[in-house]
């Protein structure tokens, strides 16, 4: 009996050194729970313990380990990109301000030394970067511009041109004929050394002329020489009949009434200079689509610089009388000029 106590105690006992005994009281079941302990008597520590956790972007786990939980395995924020995705997990997805924007160009970088090409601008769009607002060289068209970026304006015209001044010298002018005048005389004066350029002035009406009628002033003539010319009529006295229609259908026609001198193989264009509106005293009266099909029909091109809103066949342009006009006779010319 004493030898099966002794017994008993041995087996209560566990070595805690070679010279000391400790006693460890019999294993009790519990749950298992995270702290390094084999807490449901089962030979095995933390096993299976596991927690929900969440970041910004979504859901996660951490797992115990060895007593102690593990970061959360959940999706982290990262820096946005162009994907089509919320990289950084704010409810947006590839926001501009983060994702910035760059200058582009979908064609060759050569294009951009001339012309009209220029740079665009890239953005993310549908999670993929578009190259947006880039203009890329175009056929070229008679518009006093560089559209396909070789470095030449307007090639493949050839020859001269004849540029007739049609302007309306009648009392209503009297404001503007002046200032119309110098402006229009110092643009002139830059092309003097252009021998392909030819200028003539028609009064429509004149003040030395009959009222309602054009009335060739200057025939067609170098620059200076038309120069010379307008600046010689300063004053705006003539009546109140602008034959403006008239005087286009009259350079139109090839019997040409007003026996201007054009020059054999030039070009020929007319700028109207007018504040009031189309009108015709010929007889019959010339309509403006009759004399605008004639135009056509025989290559003469027509410019009109008016203040009056009845002008509606031809792409007024607007009557000025600052340097805003010799910007656009310059591109009268180079419209002028075209094939």
């Amino acid at each position: 009996m004493k030898r099966l106590q002794i017994l008993l105690i041995l087996t209560l006992l566990s070595c805690r050194d070679r010279t000391q005994l400790v006693a460890v009281p019999p294993c009790e079941p519990h749950e298992e729970v995270c702290d390094g302990v084999d807490n449901n008597c089962n030979g095995k520590i933390d096993e299976n313990l596991t927690q929900n956790c969440a970041s910004e972007c979504g859901p996660g786990k951490m797992v115990c380990r060895s007593g102690e939980w593990t970061t959360c395995d959940a999706p982290l924020p990262k820096t946005e990109v162009c994907n089509g995705k919320d990289d950084n997990c704010d409810g947006r997805v590839d926001e501009e301000e983060l994702i910035g924007i760059s200058p582009c160009y979908p064609g060759s970088q050569s294009d951009l030394l001339h012309g009209e090409c220029r740079f665009g601008v890239s953005r993310c769009i549908g999670g993929a970067f578009v190259c947006q607002g880039a203009v890329t060289p175009t056929p070229e068209a008679c518009d006093g511009k560089d559209n396909n970026c070789d470095g030449q304006i307007d090639e493949g015209s050839s020859g001269g041109l004849d540029l007739v001044f049609a302007v309306d010298y009648s009392g209503s002018m009297s404001d503007k004929i002046d200032d119309l005048r110098t402006v229009t005389s110092g643009w002139a004066s830059k092309y003097t050394s252009r021998p392909d350029l030819k200028m003539a002035l028609i009064g429509v009406p004149s003040p030395t002329g009959q009222d309602g009628v054009a009335t060739l002033m200057k025939d067609i003539s170098s620059p200076n020489v038309f120069v010379a010319e307008l600046n010689s009529h300063t004053l705006a006295s003539a009546g109140g009949q602008e034959p403006t229609i008239d005087v286009i259908y009259q350079l139109a026609q090839t019997s040409n009434p007003l026996q201007l001198h054009w020059t054999s193989g030039s070009r020929r264009a007319v700028v109207i200079f007018t504040d009031e509106e189309p009108q015709s005293y010929l007889s019959p009266i010339v309509t403006e689509t009759q004399a605008k099909n004639l135009a056509n029909s025989n290559s003469l091109r027509v410019f009109v610089f008016t203040s009056s809103p009845s002008w509606y066949y031809w792409n007024p342009r607007p009557f000025s009388q600052s340097a805003a006009l010799e910007s656009a006779l310059d591109d009268v010319v180079q419209q002028g000029s075209c094939q």
